[in-house]
C-alpha cells in the first residue's frame, strides 16, 4: 500500500514524502511512483495510535488507576 503526499512529522521537522507499507510495516519513506492513497498534504505522526483523548474528562476516571500506581510496602 502506498500513501502519497504526506506531511510527515519527524524529529528534524516536517518532511513532504510518501510512505510505502508492506505486510503491515513501513517498508520505505521517500518519493515513490505508482498509484496510492493521496493524503493531499495531511499530517502523519509516527507512533501515535489514538490522538483523541478527552483530557478534560481524565480527572473523572483517575480513581480507576490510582490504586495501581501506588506501591504499598
Amino acid at each position: 500500500m502506498l500513501f502519497k503526499n504526506l506531511s510527515l512529522v519527524t524529529s528534524d521537522g516536517i518532511k513532504k514524502c510518501d510512505i510505502l507499507v508492506k505486510n503491515g510495516k513501513i517498508a520505505g519513506i521517500g518519493k515513490f511512483s505508482g498509484d496510492g492513497i493521496d493524503f493531499k498534504g495531511r499530517t502523519a505522526i509516527p507512533s501515535v495510535i489514538d490522538m483523541h483523548v478527552p483530557v478534560s474528562y481524565t480527572h473523572l476516571r483517575a480513581h480507576e488507576t490510582s490504586l495501581h500506581l501506588v506501591c504499598r510496602l
